[in-house]
């Protein structure tokens, strides 16, 4: 019995294509660009901003006046009604303690033993 051999086929490699070199340009340094103004895209007329720091009395300016005075004033609120009742507690301790020293006396006096 013969055994048979597979025979093997080469099989060449291809190049790849060859591609051109590339080419180097040089980049040009772009001028520095003015400030550009905003371009408006509405129908209504547009006027320049104003600088951020400007001192005009507006409705936002009425409107953080009122809620600061209310927050203020909401804030003393609490504090005076804070002193109110810790006023009134230290009464409470104050005569808690002298009914407590007066109730000893009392009790050692000799009234109480009879």
């Amino acid at each position: 019995m013969a055994t048979t051999k597979k025979t093997a086929t080469k099989t060449t490699k291809r190049k790849p294509a060859a591609r051109k070199p590339a080419v180097r340009t040089t980049a040009r340094k772009k001028p520095a660009s003015r400030k550009q103004v905003q371009e408006m895209r509405s129908l209504h007329v547009f006027k320049d901003q104003d600088n951020f720091i400007s001192l005009r009395f507006t409705k936002q300016t009425l409107y953080w006046i009122i809620i600061s005075v209310a927050v203020l004033s909401l804030g003393i609120w609490v504090a005076i009604l804070n002193y109110q009742i810790q006023s009134i507690y230290d009464k409470i301790d104050a005569s808690t303690a002298a009914n407590a020293t007066s109730m000893h006396h009392l009790k050692d006096s000799p009234r109480a033993k009879n």
